[in-house]
């Protein structure tokens, strides 16, 4: 009997034991979902691509991409990609199955040859001006009406005009690495209750084409006086949880929200691992963060 008790005493014990381990082992194998945060990930000292896409799906146009490392960022603009003379816009599906290197190579090329793309598109428009003035000369020269003279030597000089500035833009302008620019600030706009962060709003000093934007959110690059007027701003109206595009998952920021109220592109994406990470609008005691 006492034999029976202590096989019984010492398999409860035993079983306690593993039971604990189990739940200690369970705590300890847990871990916490990743996170996204748009400074948190752009400080890092790993470089990360952005793409400022037009909707989340394999064929949605990226018309830029970003890369930043340690506070800064370098834009490149991908304009569209050129394959046995067929020109297309850059999507997504672009960037599928690639490790970042290749990434960044195809994003450096694409860069390139849009620029490419927009010298000859100037020396297209030149040859258009050109035979736009023949064809003005010879109206002119067939008629006696002086008005009509007047009109007719007024597009002329339009089209001269134009024909001097593409000229002198060809010639001064030439393609170079694409510099990167420094954050410096960061300002947090909360709402009423002063504790969430509302939309962000990010400004850069590469182009103008966003300038119009007034969100929340500001990120300011450190920039020389000439160039306080070639600001690029960016709107995060909302986070965007990671959607499966392809073989990969992308994440990130909305720039607008539809009549719902719900996330709606441009969008500000980047790849995730999978559908665990998180996203959220920047938070903290970081030096670089305003809150207001």
């Amino acid at each position: 009997m006492k034999k029976i008790i202590l096989v019984i005493v010492l398999f409860s014990a035993i079983t306690l034991t593993l039971y604990g381990c189990s739940i200690n082992n369970g705590k300890g194998d847990k871990k916490e979902e990743p996170q996204l945060l748009f400074w948190e990930k752009v400080k890092q000292k790993e470089q990360t691509v952005w793409f400022f896409v037009d909707d989340l799906k394999k064929d949605g146009v990226v018309s830029h991409a970003y890369v930043t490392k340690n506070g800064h960022f370098t834009k490149y603009d991908l304009g569209s990609s050129s394959s046995e003379n067929v020109t297309k816009p850059v999507t997504l599906s672009d960037f599928d199955k690639k490790n970042e290197n290749e990434t960044l190579a195809l994003i450096k090329k694409m860069d390139k040859n849009n620029y490419d793309n927009k010298i000859q598109s100037y020396k297209e428009e030149i040859e258009n001006q050109q035979e736009f003035i023949v064809a003005k000369n010879e109206q002119q020269n067939g008629t006696n009406n002086q008005l009509a003279k007047e009109v007719i030597q007024k597009d002329i000089s339009q089209s001269q005009v134009q024909i001097e500035q593409l000229k002198t833009f060809i010639n001064e302008s030439h393609y170079s690495i694409r510099n990167s620019q420094k954050i410096e600030k960061i300002d947090l706009i909360t709402d009423d209750s002063g504790n969430n962060i509302t939309p962000e709003k990010i400004i850069s000093n590469h182009d103008s084409e966003d300038s119009r934007n007034q969100m929340p959110y500001t990120v300011i690059p450190t920039t020389s006086s000439s160039d306080l007027n070639t600001k690029t701003t960016f709107t995060f109206k909302s986070t965007v949880s990671p959607k499966e595009i392809l073989s990969g998952f992308y994440a990130g920021y909305a720039t607008s929200l539809n009549a719902k109220d719900n996330p709606s592109g441009p969008y500000l994406v980047t790849k995730v691992k999978d559908t665990t990470t998180t996203v959220h609008f920047d938070n903290g005691d970081d030096p670089i963060l305003s809150k207001e």
